[in-house]
């Protein structure tokens, strides 16, 4: 009978690790996945802001007002995609925060301080990559509505006001990459993060395996 309740208490605690396991395995996943839309947002970023200094080199040419316009739709285009795959970075950025979160209360359940630090940084990092990209998604908004300005100047002749409208786009373009890289940054940390822990309690499942089975081997022999 000590044996059989001995071995209830092991599996119960087993069964406690593989719930904060299982935690952890979801704050991984949505980091992955919020790693993989920051690296497009970032390389819609990086598009985007080419696109706009195209349009700086078109005005400053003296090109005419449909040339600038094909521009300025390219750029606006390559905004809109940044903007809608920084969304989902922060969507998943934050979903891997709130895994980790859990991850991390469950830590201090279980008296695990290197388990609960790390899921700390789990959760900082998740949530700093989903801060970053809402700024790209501002940006990219703010891009586009410029651009749409700097047309409307052009079309009305105004090429000075036009060009220092553009490079106040192009300006705002630029954080935009600075911040999708931060994002990119943050989310991959994440999931490094929520790895390490996911390693390290299934070698505390394989330990508490372990105990569990002595008892059984014992009664064997």
């Amino acid at each position: 009978l000590k044996k059989a309740q001995y071995n209830e208490g092991v599996q119960a605690k087993i069964d406690e690790t593989l719930q904060e396991e299982t935690a952890a395995q979801d704050a991984e996943e949505a980091a992955a996945e919020a790693t993989l839309a920051a690296s497009d947002t970032l390389d819609a970023a990086a598009e985007t802001s080419e696109a706009v200094g195209a349009v700086v080199a078109l005005i400053d040419a003296g090109a005419g007002a449909q040339e600038v316009k094909e521009a300025i739709e390219e750029a606006q285009e390559a905004a809109a995609e940044a903007a809608a795959a920084a969304d989902e970075v922060q969507e998943m950025a934050e979903e891997s925060a709130l895994a980790a979160s859990a991850t991390e209360e469950m830590a201090v359940d279980e008296d695990e301080p290197v388990v609960e630090e790390i899921a700390e940084d789990a959760v900082d990092a998740g949530e700093n990559a989903a801060d970053a990209a809402a700024l790209v998604s501002e940006e990219a908004d703010s891009v586009a509505a410029e651009l749409s300005q700097v047309l409307d100047l052009v079309q009305a002749g105004d090429l000075a006001s036009a060009k220092a409208q553009a490079l106040e786009a192009q300006e705002v373009a630029e954080e935009a990459v600075d911040e999708a890289n931060a994002a990119l940054e943050d989310a991959s940390d994440a999931e490094d993060a929520a790895d390490a822990i996911t390693e390290m309690l299934d070698e505390k499942i394989a330990e508490e395996e372990a105990k569990m089975y002595q008892p059984l081997r014992a009664k064997a022999l």
